[in-house]
Order: C-alpha cells, then sequence, then structure tokens
C-alpha cells in the first residue's frame, strides 16, 4: 500500500514497445509522471519495435515529465494533433537512432523545460512542422537544449517564451531550420545558438544561413490564455509558412499560416 499510495513512480500513462501498427487516439491523460511512451531506450537500435505508430489527437495535462516520449529507431511514428498542456518537457526526442519521426500539428502550452527535448547524440530523421510552442512561465525558453542532437527539420512553428525563443549553449549537428516564427517577451535576444546570442532572427540567418524566412515578431494569437491558439486576423504568420506537399495542402490564403492552427 505504501508503495502504491506514498511514491510517485516513473510511470507512463501508455506504453507502446511491441512491432508495428499501434494507434493511440482521442486519449485524455492527466497527473501522470509521463504521458505516451514508444521505442526502447535499452534497445534503441531495433527498428523492429513500435514501427509505423500514430499518436493523434490526445489531451495531456498537468504531465511531471514528457508528455511524448518516443525513443529508440521509432521508425515513421507519427505524432498529430495532440494538445499537451502544463508540464516539463512536450516532446521527448532523447535519442531517435532511425525515425523518421513526424511531429504535427500540435499544441504545447504552458512548461518549465522545452516543449521539444533535444538530447542524447539524437542523429535519426525528425521532422517538426506546424506545432505551437507557447510559454507564459517566468524566465522560461521556449525551447531548451540539454546535448547534441542533428538531422532534424523545423518548418512552420510558433516557438514563445518568456527568455530565450531557443536556446542553445553548444555546439550541435546540421538541423534544417526555417519558415518559423521565434519570439520572446523579453524582447532581445531572441535566441542563442551555438553559444553565440542574437537580437534578431536575420541577424542569426546572416550569420548562420538558418531561418532567412523566419521571423522574430510577436506571434498574434486570438486569445491563448482562454485557450484560442489560432492567429488572429492581423496576426504576422498568416499566409507566412511554406508549402509542405501532404502536410498543408488545404490552406486558405495565399500560403499556409505559421502554428498550428490553419486560421479561416
Amino acid at each position: 500500500w505504501e508503495a502504491v499510495k506514498g511514491t510517485d513512480h516513473e510511470n507512463s500513462a501508455i506504453t507502446v514497445a511491441g512491432t508495428r501498427g499501434a494507434i493511440i487516439r482521442g486519449n485524455t491523460i492527466h497527473e501522470i509522471f509521463n504521458g505516451i511512451y514508444t521505442g526502447s531506450f535499452s534497445d534503441d537500435q531495433n527498428r523492429s519495435l513500435a514501427h509505423d505508430v500514430d499518436v493523434y489527437e490526445n489531451t495531456l495535462e498537468n504531465i511531471t515529465d514528457d508528455g511524448l516520449e518516443p525513443e529508440g529507431a521509432c521508425v515513421n511514428n507519427r505524432f498529430w494533433g495532440n494538445r499537451i498542456s502544463t508540464f516539463h518537457n512536450g516532446i521527448s526526442l532523447a535519442p531517435i537512432t532511425a525515425g523518421p519521426v513526424w511531429v504535427l500539428r500540435n499544441l504545447f502550452n504552458d512548461y518549465d523545460a522545452s516543449a521539444f527535448k533535444f538530447s542524447n547524440d539524437s542523429s535519426g530523421r525528425v521532422l517538426l512542422y506546424h506545432n505551437t510552442c507557447f510559454t507564459d512561465r517566468e524566465d522560461q525558453n521556449g525551447l531548451n537544449v540539454s546535448g547534441y542532437f542533428e538531422n532534424m527539420v523545423f518548418r512552420n512553428n510558433i516557438i514563445r517564451g518568456t527568455r530565450y525563443a531557443w536556446e542553445i549553449s553548444m555546439e550541435v549537428g546540421e538541423n534544417d531550420c526555417d519558415y518559423n516564427n521565434y519570439y520572446t517577451t523579453r524582447g532581445a535576444p531572441v535566441v542563442k545558438w551555438d553559444n553565440i546570442r542574437y537580437d534578431t532572427v536575420a541577424l542569426w540567418c546572416e550569420a548562420t544561413g538558418l531561418e532567412c524566412h523566419g521571423h522574430d515578431a510577436e506571434p498574434g494569437l486570438l486569445d491563448p490564455q482562454g485557450g484560442d491558439f489560432s492567429p488572429a486576423d492581423q496576426s504576422p504568420n498568416r499566409d507566412r509558412g511554406v508549402r509542405l506537399y501532404g502536410i498543408n495542402d488545404a490552406f486558405r490564403g495565399a500560403a499556409p499560416d505559421i502554428g498550428y492552427v490553419e486560421g479561416d
């Protein structure tokens, strides 16, 4: 009884560690250490484990550590349409050894570590498209990095913090970042990349060649405190994204909106 009631174990609400074809959809998960786990950390090169997995339209709240946690090979793991609020890390990618892992149109709101966790020499292919990462916690980065990672693609994401939008105090590998919105409520610097501070996204582009179509304007969301993360009529993210064939074909304006919601 004491073991059950007297401690907080590092457990997950849902774990997928079998072979192929699992679907995790429409669940509400709250007050637990980890939300949804796929793969294997101890057998992280095994491509036969937890492949072709779909995790979508789940709601996760008050998660002590990681909302979503794919680990290991995770071949064709797809996470989309999930809403995750009040957590430590939104999705842990630490490590992905093969992939591809797809992280599409998810909301990560109210966190004290990072919307995306990067660490443990992650080198598998990860595609992060159309996510909204939003925290109002004091002195909190939108994205934080705790270890080396490479081979990730970032497109059409909103990343909003109160310290840096993204802080990387170490050298990381080759990653592909463009057409994203980075914003911090403190003003500047907006980004620290390879331990170098950049006051604007334009200066970051000039120095590194990254994010040359990205921007650092206030995201212009309709009512994030009330739970509506849609772009307002005058949002700088309307029609600002890049076309991703098969991902955002149903955009309504001149181009896709940046973020997890396509505006009316």
